[in-house]
Formats: C-alpha cells, structure tokens, sequence
C-alpha cells in the first residue's frame, strides 16, 4: 500500500509526505514492513515568542530562522496470535533532519545575571531507533491482561552546530516505557459490569538542565451499566487516578515528571435514551 500527504504552510510552501507498507499474513502470523515520511514546521512559539519562566529563572528566546523538520521513518514488526493470546514484536528507526530542539545559550547573554538563557534551533541531524514488545492474554472468561514495553534510544548526530551536544539523548526522551492494562467484563441479563486497572511506568526523561525522574501512575475505574429501564439505559462509572498518590515533589521550578497533584477520585453518570 502507498500513499503520501500534501501539505501547505504559508512559510514553507508546498510538501509531500509520502509512505509505504506492505504486510504478509500466514495463518497465525502476520508481518509488517512500513516507511513513512515526517514533515513538521515549527510552530508561533518556537518562531516568534519569546517568554520568562515563573519566578525569572529561566527565559526561552524564539528563532524566526527555524527550518521544519524532515524524517524517514522504518519499521518492521510481527505477530502471532490465537484464540488465547496475541504477542507482538516491532523495530524502528527514524532519521530526523533538522530537528528543533531547545538549547542552552547562556554563553550569549553573559551579563544576565542568573538567569538560564534557551532558544529553539535546528539540528542538523537526529536519530531514533528502538523496539516494542506486547502481548494481549485472555487469562481467564472474561479476564484479560495487556503489557507493554518500549525502549527508545533517542540522540543528536551532528555536531557541526552544537559540538557540545552531540551524541546526547533529545530532550524530553525517555529510555524505558510501559503499561499494564487489566480489565474485567461481565454480563447479565440487566446489568453490565466493567472493571479496568492499568499503569504507566517510565524511567527518568532527559533534558539539557536536569533530568525529569522516573515514576509510574495507576488507575482503576468501574463501569454500571443497569438494561431493561424503559426510556433510557443509566451508566455510572466510579474510580480513582493516581491510586498510589504519586508526586514530584521536587522544589519549584524543578523538572517534573508529572504534574499530578495525587490521587484523586471521580464519578459521571450517563443517560442514553431508548429508541
């Protein structure tokens, strides 16, 4: 299958974003080789907004020379499944040209006092490459278990622009992530219950000043559906984010790897009418 996209943007004029995949299916296995084309033109705030941080610390000035960025994008993966279970495995790369990242430039402004100086540039050259495991299981009736992983090895390659930088992760990166997804589902003849636990876990983000840590969030939220109601079908969920009261407790104007406040609870109800 090929296709691409066309793009206009009032500074960067036209683009075309192509891709391409084909896939091979034979009785329980599937397999997948796909390319893809990546287009992205910095947005106002890179371009033309410059801003202070809360408290002066820091101040991100804007660069009205930024180019857009251009990837390449390969990817292959398989999957076996059955009636039981489904795992899959996929690999990537992905060539960036001209990336925009937000880099330190204190040595420009050396009379400012205190303040950290950044302003969004171009790089010349960035790569991303890693792999995903999954795996779906219907552990019992009516019980299933989901778990993935991620590992993202994320860097710049070019140094001709940022010697210092080269061959550092990209900020925002994270190495390590995964999910767990639980979920419970039951029928009877007037009442549906749902009942879904599922984590997040990452390890520590990398950025130029400081690192953002690692952390994990959990939730769990039940869904009531009551049938046989003439006019309309009520549906109530009940449930809690955050379950383990997470937070970055870091000082202020730290790097955070979370904004939760904690955990906390919620309730909606919903009325679907009967036709």
């Amino acid at each position: 299958m090929a296709g691409f996209r066309a793009l206009h943007h009032k500074e960067f004029k036209n683009r075309f974003v192509p891709s391409l995949s084909t896939m091979y299916a034979w009785e329980h296995f599937n397999v997948r080789l796909s390319y893809a084309g990546g287009f992205r033109a910095p947005d106002l705030m890179e371009l033309y907004y410059n801003n202070e941080g809360m408290g002066g610390g820091t101040v991100n000035h804007s660069n009205p020379n930024l180019k857009p960025e251009k990837s390449n994008s390969f990817t292959f993966s398989t999957e076996y499944f059955n009636k039981y279970f489904t795992i899959s495995a996929s690999t990537f790369i992905t060539f960036i040209d001209d990336i925009i990242q937000r880099v330190s430039v204190d040595e420009q402004y050396p009379h400012e006092g205190d303040s950290n100086h950044y302003q969004y540039q171009n790089l010349n050259r960035a790569r991303s490459r890693g792999f995903d495991l999954g795996i779906q299981a219907l552990l019992i009736s009516d019980l299933s278990l989901g778990i993935n992983y991620s590992y993202l090895d994320a860097r710049n390659m070019n140094p001709s622009k940022n010697p210092d930088v080269r061959d550092k992760y990209l900020n925002g990166s994270s190495r390590h992530t995964g999910s767990v997804n639980m979920n419970y589902a039951k029928h009877w003849e007037k009442y549906k219950l749902n009942v879904n636990f599922n984590g997040h876990l990452q390890s520590s983000a990398f950025y130029e000043n400081m690192n953002a840590r690692a952390y994990s969030l959990w939730n769990i939220i039940t869904t009531h559906t009551i049938k046989g109601i003439k006019h309309f079908t009520p549906t109530l969920s009940v449930g809690v984010d955050n379950v383990f009261n997470f937070r970055d407790t870091k000082p202020f104007l730290m790097r955070y790897a979370t904004t939760s406040p904690g955990r906390s609870f919620f309730a909606s109800l919903t009325l679907k009418l009967n036709k």
